[in-house]
């Protein structure tokens, strides 16, 4: 993949004059590119979390369990993933020029494209749930109980928006990389207590709360920060003079 992206990238730009290279905002990049590369590092560790705490805390079973729970789970906030993916660059252009109508169309299209297919998917899984694990064979048929709690904490963020991409978009990647951090911890924390008590359905309700908690807690920083509503729900902009940021 990465060949033929570079083979097209060639191609696409083979007709661009040349600039001259300018590195008067070179310290400036290196933070963010640091900033940007602790933010998916932190998101593999939430992301892998549970299973390992399941292996050091419980047994295999329960982290085996909790694995093919999560993958099917997972599946939820795809149409969120794609709406965001697609939606990055349109929010950066609006963005750049200061068009904040346009970039809380964008963002309330995109959450409510992934509210729909999280919501479809969501029910679906719910309803063939069983059957899916029993693929992975009859004895995971007991993680439907951790599969439904993950869907409902996959629904809360799917329905909150592309909240992660809206602040990286808009300048905010610090603070998006200390509210996962945040919820690294609460998941981290959340997961050594009821691991022993419940196994794969206490790691389950750690991951779902750390999913939701973190959608839900960047959805507000950014009302907050800028009046703009990512969630489903779409609520009109609110209008801050007083905004360093961008009009």
């Amino acid at each position: 993949a990465a060949m033929g992206i570079a083979v097209h990238a060639r191609a696409a730009f083979r007709d661009v004059p040349p600039g001259g290279a300018s590195f008067e905002h070179r310290r400036e990049w290196q933070l963010v590119s640091w900033e940007l590369f602790l933010i998916p590092a932190v998101q593999e560790l939430l992301n892998q979390m549970d299973v390992i705490l399941l292996g050091i805390l419980s047994n295999a079973g329960e982290a085996a369990h909790f694995a093919a729970a999560w993958r099917l789970a997972s599946l939820v906030t795809f149409g969120l993933v794609a709406a965001s993916t697609v939606s990055a660059p349109l929010i950066a252009s609006a963005y750049n020029r200061g068009n904040w109508t346009e970039l809380a169309r964008i963002a309330r299209l995109s959450a409510r494209i992934g509210a729909l297919f999280g919501v479809g998917l969501g029910i679906t899984l719910a309803i063939i749930g069983k059957p899916m694990l029993d693929l992975f064979g009859p004895e995971f048929l007991p993680a439907y109980p951790a599969l439904m709690i993950l869907l409902a904490g996959g629904l809360i963020f799917s329905c909150t928006g592309s909240v992660g991409t809206v602040m990286l978009m808009t300048g905010h990647q610090r603070e998006a990389l200390w509210i996962l951090a945040a919820a690294l911890v609460i998941g981290l924390l959340v997961s050594v207590a009821l691991i022993p008590i419940l196994g794969a359905t206490g790691s389950a309700i750690a991951s779902a709360a750390a999913l939701a908690i973190r959608g839900l807690v960047m959805a507000v920083f950014i009302r907050r920060k800028t009046g703009i509503d990512t969630t489903a729900l779409g609520l009109a902009p609110i209008v801050k003079q007083d905004s360093n940021d961008r009009p």
